[in-house]
């Protein structure tokens, strides 16, 4: 908690926190997104993520909904 999304990605070209920002903007239009994500632990270690993000209205207010599954035994 407290982390920015840059600080939980490899910061690899296409693994970016800019990259992050535009598929949640995608999200956010109403196009869920279903991607695979080089992510980064708090202690530094990368693996792959696969990465579902979908909009919701929470008390009135656009959000977006993100859930991260580890895929490192199927890559």
């Amino acid at each position: 908690m407290g982390l920015s999304v840059g600080e939980l990605s490899s910061s690899d070209p296409g693994y970016t926190q800019a990259d992050a920002l535009g598929w949640m903007q995608k999200a956010l239009t109403g196009e869920p997104q279903i991607f695979d994500w080089r992510a980064k632990t708090k202690a530094g270690e990368i693996f792959w993520a696969e990465i579902n993000m979908r909009a919701a209205a929470i008390d009135e207010e656009q959000q977006v909904i993100v859930s991260v599954r580890d895929i490192r035994e199927r890559k």
